[in-house]
């Protein structure tokens, strides 16, 4: 770049390189020929030099400087041309905020020497400049200059905030000033005992694992570094015992025949809303499940049926179907604490399996409209970018001619994904497709058949997380899967097989997934339970047993968190009497699994199991048929 300097005459351009008459000439006197009126060549144009100010490290091109936060000073460049060129200075921040970093600095500046002012700052920072001088003919020399205004780091947060005292866990640590454009050497501790595997991110991330033989109870988490220390409270961590305990007595949340429960939660708020009768009933909790709001019937006069409920921080969506014919809402911004009134998304039609996904403010409400027996059975799906407050149109989701059924809904913010068993290539073929959308809602890419061409499959499940979207199917007693890492904009042309039948028939297949690693939990054969996970495109399915003794099985529920996965289901019948609720975690991320215990009182027959995870805190909902017909109950791990 050339910055022209009024103060510098204007001057023939110096090169290294003759010019083409000169080079010219050379040639013709090599051939024998002469040009007397030629002239030589100007000399080379030299490039200035820069003499750092002292008390900066490093040498050469990469220097660095340490100044606390409440200090001042300047730097002084100087520069020198051995042409007598006049000089133009010019700085650049390339990474970090020259701002916040206190310094100013003329720029550009003519003149041989340069100062950069460096004021107190409020908190610790750093940044990259680049100092360079320049003469009128584009010969130039420069610095990188990592200037850090130390201080000591800010601790914000742990997530997430919880583990097993004597199984690691992977968490990550958010403040300010932990690392200090790299020049900080950083640690990180829980209850006085190093993390592991620490990995610095940035400036505002810390990676790591939880250590070995730290006491159960509140822990203390620390990160230090050579410029000062940050705690967090000590409740804002806790170490749990492993295996986890739950407590002697069950708590029952509905008052009469509870049908058809649906649960969500978001860290330690919890909702669950269930059928009584033909009404909705909602309770809601705002620390995990040890108390818990008086129950709230939601729905009106209509025949309810078929409770959905989502939740994305404060915001709550409660949905249901009212005497088959309209979808009904009721949103909440205050956790579950009240409600909006009701608002109809649909209605006049039949309608059936209502589904909801919610991201921050972002919501997303899909159902089946129309008769499957009659053909006319099409999803369509509305979106609210307010928490609820307001929807859009429903618009349909890709009409290939055929029923549409069985949706399945994820989103991320803006985005969302939808799967379903579409019968556009015939009836006795129904295939898996699925489309998403990019806008919040307001249209949807055309749906494409992701299971296999002329082989019908069954009803989809699929998971998301960090742009990675993962889409899992059963065809012919196997399960097969498709993943993309590219928020599902790109996709495999063909499934691959995640679990054979060789053992049996597989059924009832949940699964669960963090960016690259899918777990999947069903039931094989309908006489046992097994879990396979997948780390990464490419790799091999690895299947683990865990549990079935020969009787019926069902109803399987995985989740996962990150070192940590959780499973839970159903043995045995419950016609009979003798279904009983199993649990189990691996602490390996789905390697090996402790044995399955039980839960609850156990008492008489339960069924319709829900696992739902804070960390390494477990909240666990069922019916039971302890009191008749039977009742919705909840039990969580203990501290």
């Amino acid at each position: 770049m050339t910055h022209p300097l009024p103060a510098t005459p204007p001057r023939p351009r110096r090169t290294a390189n003759w010019p083409p008459a000169a080079a010219l000439a050379v040639a013709l006197a090599a051939c024998g020929g002469s040009d007397k009126s030629s002239t030589p060549p100007p000399p080379p144009n030299t490039p200035p030099t820069i003499q750092a100010p002292p008390g900066l490290s490093g040498a050469g091109a990469q220097r660095s400087f340490t100044l606390a936060v409440d200090g001042a000073q300047v730097l002084e460049f100087t520069a020198s041309d051995a042409d007598g060129d006049g000089l133009q200075w010019l700085v650049q921040a390339i990474d970090g905020d020259a701002a916040a970093a206190g310094v100013t600095f003329p720029s550009p500046w003519v003149g041989a020497t340069l100062a950069l002012s460096l004021a107190p700052t409020a908190v610790p920072t750093a940044v990259l400049l680049t100092v360079l001088v320049e003469d009128p003919y584009g010969a130039a020399a420069a610095i990188d200059l990592r200037l850090v205004r130390s201080g000591p780091p800010v601790l914000l947060s742990v997530a997430p905030d919880s583990a097993f005292a004597a199984h690691p866990q992977q968490v990550m640590l958010r403040g300010s000033a932990l690392s200090l454009g790299g020049t900080a050497v950083t640690v990180a501790s829980f209850g006085g005992v190093a993390a592991t595997a620490l990995t610095v991110l940035d400036d505002q991330t810390v990676r790591c694992a939880t250590p070995t033989g730290v006491a159960t109870g509140p822990t203390p988490v620390q990160v230090s570094h050579q410029h000062g220390t940050s705690q967090l409270p000590a409740e804002a961590f806790r170490m749990y015992a492993f295996p986890p305990a739950f407590g002697a007595t069950d708590e029952r949340l509905d008052a009469v025949a509870a049908a058809a429960p649906a649960w969500a939660r978001d860290g330690a708020r919890v909702q669950v809303a269930w059928l009584e009768g033909n009404t909705v009933v909602h309770r809601a909790s705002a620390d995990g499940g040890a108390t818990w709001t008086p129950a709230t019937p939601l729905s009106g006069g209509e025949l309810a049926s078929e409770p959905q409920v989502v939740q994305a921080g404060t915001n709550v969506l409660v949905a249901w179907l009212g005497g088959g014919n309209a979808v009904h809402l009721r949103a909440s911004a205050d956790g579950g604490a009240s409600f909006a009134p009701d608002r109809l998304l649909d209605t006049g039609q039949t309608v059936a399996q209502p589904r909801l996904a919610a991201s921050g403010d972002r919501a997303y409400a899909v159902w089946r409209r129309g008769e499957p027996g009659l053909g006319t059975a099409r999803l369509v799906g509305c979106a609210s970018a307010n928490g609820g407050g307001d929807w859009t149109t429903p618009v349909p989701i890709g009409d290939g001619g055929g029923n549409q059924t069985d949706p399945v809904l994820a989103c991320d913010g803006p985005q969302a994904w939808i799967a379903f068993l579409d019968q556009r290539d015939g009836p006795t073929v129904a295939g898996v497709y699925n489309a998403r959308s990019t806008n919040g809602g307001t249209s949807w890419s055309p749906p494409l058949r992701r299971s296999l061409a002329g082989a019908p499959a069954g009803a989809p499940r699929l998971c998301q997380d960090a742009g990675w979207v993962w889409l899992v199917w059963p065809r012919a007693g196997l399960l097969e899967f498709l993943v993309s890492a590219d928020g599902g904009l790109s996709w495999p042309s063909v499934g691959s097989e995640l679990r054979s039948s060789g053992l049996g028939a597989i059924t009832e297949a949940h699964v669960a997934c963090e960016r690259d690693r899918l777990h999947a939990i069903y039931v094989v054969a309908g006489t046992a339970v097994e879990c396979t996970r997948i780390s990464g495109v490419g790799t091999q399915p690895q299947h683990v047993p865990l549990g079935g003794s020969g009787g019926p099985v069902g109803e399987p529920v995985v989740r996962t968190c990150g070192n940590y996965v959780f499973a839970a289901w159903r043995s045995g019948d419950v016609a009979g009497g003798a279904a009983r609720l199993q649990q189990t975690v691996s602490v390996d991320r789905g390697l090996t699994f402790a044995a399955p215990a039980g839960f609850g009182d156990a008492t008489a027959a339960q069924e319709r199991p829900q696992l739902l995870l804070d960390g390494s805190r477990m909240l666990l909902g069922w019916l039971d048929h302890r009191v008749a017909p039977q009742g919705l109950f909840t039990n969580r791990s203990q501290p």
